[in-house]
């Protein structure tokens, strides 16, 4: 069973030429050594930006946004959303099914965004994983607004439903662990790890301590304290 790969990605008006180069394969070199551009005429576009994906999210927004705001947009507001989706093992290996997994994905994004805020899907067939970019206008309520859309809520939600809307179309494919939860783990891990230094530092710390008692007795040959004090590091398990 493969599994959901997927992550989300905000980009401004000034970002939004390059971005749609790289979709469409319109620069003339790519520093990604995993792209064979002698496949790049396998690349699949399903949802074509008219003119361009700038000009598409432009007229998007002049048309469902500006009218209803009284404020001008902010020079730094996100006018793209992308999410790259993996192409799970067990669909990548046959064309079709890739293309009809992507559809898939497209239809349930169609449902949680709204049809019209998507502009452009293009499946990426040049790469060592077969992928698909997703891009969409954020807006929510005639508000263009990637807050209120990427949520920490939304992604969870993502990440439990998509895996079965899949399955419920024939796709053999299960949940995934998204982002957030792979920081928490590293962050649990990072603390554990730290935890046991500390522990490690006091016992070598009393270890130190009973050594040196130990040395401080074999100096004044006092055999017998000096024993008594080896004895009560193996009690206490120092001599480990």
């Amino acid at each position: 069973m493969g599994v959901l790969a997927l992550h989300g990605s905000n980009y401004k008006a000034g970002q939004i030429a390059a971005l749609d180069r790289h979709n469409l394969r319109g620069n003339r070199h790519y520093s990604n050594k995993e792209i064979d551009r002698s496949r790049t005429k396998e690349n699949v576009v399903l949802v074509r930006a008219e003119n361009s994906l700038y000009q598409e999210a432009k007229r998007r927004i002049e048309k469902e946004v500006a009218p209803y705001q009284k404020r001008k947009l902010r020079k730094d507001a996100n006018w793209i959303t992308e999410f790259v989706v993996t192409v799970p093992e067990g669909v990548r290996e046959q064309r079709n099914e890739t293309i009809r997994y992507c559809r898939a994905v497209i239809d349930y994004f169609g449902s949680r965004v709204g049809v019209d805020n998507i502009v452009s899907a293009v499946v990426h067939m040049d790469e060592t994983t077969p992928h698909m970019h997703l891009d969409f206008t954020p807006i929510v309520g005639h508000t263009l607004s990637a807050k209120k859309i990427m949520t920490r809520r939304f992604l969870q939600s993502l990440h439990d439903e998509l895996p079965q809307y899949l399955q419920k179309r024939g796709f053999s494919v299960e949940r995934g662990v998204h982002e957030p939860e792979l920081v928490k783990q590293k962050s649990r891990n990072i603390h554990r790890y730290k935890r046991e230094m500390e522990t490690q530092k006091e016992t070598l710390g009393k270890q130190i301590q009973a050594l040196q008692a130990v040395k401080q007795e074999l100096q004044k040959e006092n055999y017998k304290m000096a024993e008594r004090l080896i004895s009560r590091m193996k009690s206490r398990g120092y001599d480990r």
